[in-house]
């Protein structure tokens, strides 16, 4: 309790900190230079107080706005990969993450490029924890379990102690069942026309393995930036403890969004 009290305390105090909200700005576009269909508002410091914020005007299409998409013709399939991406490369390489990811902070631009808006809340991650969630990417890409354990070891989400073998059997189940399902599918596609009345519902059952191995992948990176945060916070380091726990909540609502 003591702890989500600070939390909140900090977070509300960035939140009214228009000259930190700034810097942020200036900090993530940054992040994001070499990335084309990704904006960042311009800060304009020499309009800037500590009662106003100053920013370029960057209108576009909110990403819940599905009917105005669909008038413009957006290529929604494009949108979300670039917003799956661009947080891929916040968490993975980057470190600085948008810790406020509501519709009304992510628009389209009319070359279907993310807009990011309101910067008052954001985290960062440490080097030495981005390579090890892309280690455990690399290890439940190359559905390797036993560098899955040691990844989720290092990361701090796991014991090293007792019997992990159940552990590294439900750490690769959700990729082998897709990949099943998949190759299942692909062998209908190309075989008898008798058997292509059963390719929709194969498709719907990868959806849904799909929809649970994202599922399964956000809860173990939230466990593990929470656990990380409560480590942090026993050894007094409170501002990385808060940043773990926002990192932890970015997967929970990228969880929740996936079901």
């Amino acid at each position: 309790m003591i702890l989500i009290c600070i939390f909140l305390l900090m977070t509300l105090y960035q939140e009214i900190d228009y000259f930190n909200e700034g810097r942020n700005a200036d900090k993530f576009r940054m992040s994001f230079r070499n990335v084309k269909w990704v904006r960042v508002p311009l800060v304009y410091w020499d309009y800037t107080t500590t009662n106003v914020l100053v920013l370029e005007y960057l209108p576009g299409i909110k990403i819940n706005q599905l009917d105005k998409m669909n008038l413009r013709r957006c290529n929604r399939s494009l949108v979300a990969k670039r917003i799956v991406e661009a947080y891929l490369i916040q968490v993975l390489e980057t470190g600085l993450f948008h810790a406020d990811p509501h519709p009304g902070n992510l628009a389209i631009d009319n070359d279907e490029a993310i807009i990011y808006y309101d910067f008052g809340m954001m985290g960062e991650i440490k080097t030495t924890t981005r390579q090890r969630l892309l280690d455990l990417f690399y290890a439940v890409y190359e559905k390797d379990t036993q560098k899955v354990v040691n990844s989720l070891i290092n990361l701090g989400a796991l014991q090293s102690t007792g019997d992990l073998s159940t552990t590294r059997n439900q750490a690769m189940l959700m990729p082998h069942r897709v990949h099943r399902i998949e190759k299942f599918v692909n062998q209908l596609e190309s075989g008898d026309l008798k058997l292509r009345v059963r390719v929709l519902e194969s498709e719907r059952e990868a959806m849904k393995a799909r929809i649970l191995q994202r599922a399964t992948l956000y809860t173990i990176f939230c466990g593990t930036l929470l656990n990380l945060g409560m480590t942090l916070r026993s050894q007094g380091n409170h501002v990385g403890a808060i940043t773990s726990l926002v990192g932890a909540g970015v997967f929970l609502t990228l969880f929740w969004g996936s079901m």
